[in-house]
Parts: C-alpha cells; sequence; structure tokens
C-alpha cells in the first residue's frame, strides 16, 4: 500500500509546476509528508531530476528525428560526393553536413527573399554568375548537382592539404574574404559604416556580437563556434 501512495504522490507531483516557491507545490508537499511520511527531504529534487531527464529524452528523440528527416534528402550517390568532398578538402563529414544543415536544412530550393541566395550553401547571384552559372539555373538542380557546385565553389578558397574544420567551412560560405585574415582576431570583416557591411547586419545582426556596429574575425570565429556546438549532430 505504501509504494502504491509513493506512486501516486509521482504522478500527481509530475504535473505541477517545477518552481519550489509556488504555494500550490509547498501546499502538496507539506500535506503529503504529514498525511503519509513517505516523503523525504530529497524528494523534490528527486522529482525535478526526474522530469528533466524525461524533457532531455524527448528533446534528444526530437532532435533524432529531425536529423533523420534531413539525412534522408541525401541519395547514396549523394552522400558518395559527399564523402569525395570532404576527402579532396580534409573535412569531416559532420561539418560538412552541419554547413549545409545551417545553410539550408537540405533544402535545394531555399531561396533568401533578401539576397536571392539559392540553395544548399545558399549560393548568390554573384557567386553563381562566378561559377558560370545562375541561381535560376541553380533552383533547377539536384543535390548532387549542387554539391557538385559546391565542390567547385570550395575549390576558389579552401587548401585541400590544411586541415578545415566548420569554422573555416563556415567562413569560406559566408565570408570568404575573411579566410586570408583567420589568424587576425581584431581584423574588421564587416562595418555598418559601409553600405554593404550596413546591408549584411541589417539581416544577419547576431554577428555583431558585442552590438558596437562592427564585426571583427575573433566574432566570426566564436559565433561559428558556438553554431557548431549547438548543432549536435
Amino acid at each position: 500500500m505504501g509504494s502504491m501512495r509513493s506512486f501516486t504522490v509521482l504522478i500527481c507531483f509530475i504535473f505541477l509546476p517545477f518552481n519550489t516557491n509556488n504555494a500550490e507545490y509547498n501546499r502538496f508537499i507539506t500535506k503529503e509528508k504529514y498525511h503519509y511520511n513517505i516523503i523525504s527531504i530529497n524528494f523534490k529534487d528527486t522529482i525535478k531530476r526526474t522530469v528533466v531527464d524525461t524533457v532531455k529524452n524527448m528533446h534528444n528523440k526530437t532532435v533524432k528525428n529531425i536529423f533523420s528527416n534531413f539525412y534522408s534528402k541525401f541519395s547514396e550517390e549523394d552522400k558518395e560526393i559527399v564523402t569525395k568532398i570532404c576527402n579532396k578538402y580534409n573535412i569531416k563529414e559532420k561539418d560538412f553536413y552541419r554547413l549545409i544543415y545551417k545553410e539550408s536544412r537540405g533544402n535545394t530550393k531555399a531561396v533568401n527573399k533578401y539576397s536571392k541566395a539559392t540553395g544548399i550553401i545558399q549560393f548568390l547571384p554573384s557567386t553563381a554568375k562566378s561559377l558560370n552559372t545562375t541561381v535560376e539555373d541553380i533552383y533547377n538542380m539536384t543535390m548532387g548537382e549542387q554539391l557538385e557546385l559546391t565542390d567547385k565553389y570550395l575549390g576558389k578558397y579552401l587548401k585541400t592539404k590544411d586541415e578545415n574544420n566548420y569554422i573555416k567551412l563556415r567562413i569560406a560560405v559566408v565570408f570568404p574574404v575573411a579566410l586570408k585574415y583567420i589568424n587576425d582576431d581584431y581584423k574588421v570583416i564587416l562595418s555598418n559604416e559601409t553600405e554593404y557591411g550596413k546591408k549584411v547586419l541589417k539581416y544577419n545582426p547576431y554577428l555583431d556580437l558585442d552590438k558596437d556596429g562592427i564585426v571583427y574575425v575573433t566574432e566570426l570565429k566564436k559565433r561559428y563556434n558556438e553554431e557548431e556546438i549547438n548543432i549536435c549532430m
């Protein structure tokens, strides 16, 4: 009978607010201690940990489903192209997939309504032109074709003998000009004193970590390091 009461208390409690200062919560705990004498001093923390663990498990399952859906967008032939690209530029495959996930969620027809950037790594119209194509053509390319175009693009900025981590890969796609200054943390990459800087910061304010209207190399590296950690592939 005692174990059944404990189970009942557990079930009832799990739907109460997490805040231990909550009046209803405290009345509940006091009442159960008085009537059943089954709640230890650590009961509140134990249940809170149980609920937190449950939420974490639910989150992990959700994340797993999200990435399972993402990976399903790549055929076996596409994955072979990814492997070829990663071997060529000394990139970890998980970093390459992270890049595509962040840029487009793997949507070959993703289009930025402001810049018109298109495809899996968001090719800008000017970038498409430099690759002898157009964003309209890219929009109609298959995943495999866009991966091959990505290979061509990376060949302009990444040295094949270097170890290219996620930060370098991300900068190569978003701000390739910054690659030459990657070891100069206080080199200014963007500033709202220029028209280009104003435009980029208007649509990407998250890059300016200290909100001073200037983006340094060190801010880019820190931002993309956080991004790498948060995209848990």
